[in-house]
């Protein structure tokens, strides 16, 4: 999770405009790409901020409504919190984690709302390590509820 104090994306987007953002963005192949079979994280392709989150740069509905516009207008919104937004129907109260550890990753499957202490104990954890050919499991390391996100296949 980023430093800083917590945006609060339901009172800036809403849960329909993260929905909507969510499907304009999964509707652009050229911002994201699908792991599919080995994580299942949905990659951004775009920007990122210094911490290396995807973000993307949108006006808030009041800029909208207030007809502000220009080029350095809007306001940086993390992906994986957009998506969390969609999702669950409310905002983070602890701290949007990866269950993949993966800061890139914005599908809400892996997103959960956690204090960073738990979110810290995550990192680099090995979680389940199976076969590479028959896909069975071989081992369950992760200790961790919800478990994390295995990129171990």
């Amino acid at each position: 999770m980023p430093k800083g104090k917590l945006s609060d994306y339901m009172a800036l987007l809403g849960q329909g405009k993260c929905v909507q953002l969510l499907q304009e963005i999964l509707q652009d192949n050229s911002k994201w790409h699908n792991t599919q079979g080995k994580t299942g994280c949905w990659l951004w392709a775009g920007a990122v901020n210094y911490d290396g989150y995807a973000q993307i740069k949108r006006r808030t509905p009041q800029q909208v409504a207030e007809g502000v516009i220009g080029k350095n207008i809007g306001r940086n919104f993390l992906v994986h919190r957009i998506a969390y937004v969609a999702k669950n129907g409310r905002d983070v109260t602890h701290g949007a984690s990866h269950l993949c550890n993966n800061s890139k990753c914005f599908n809400p499957e892996h997103i959960v709302d956690e204090p960073m202490d738990s979110n810290n104990r995550r990192k680099g954890c090995v979680g389940q390590v199976r076969c590479p050919f028959s896909g069975h499991l071989i081992v369950d390391l992760c200790t961790h509820t919800p478990p994390c996100v295995s990129s171990w296949s």
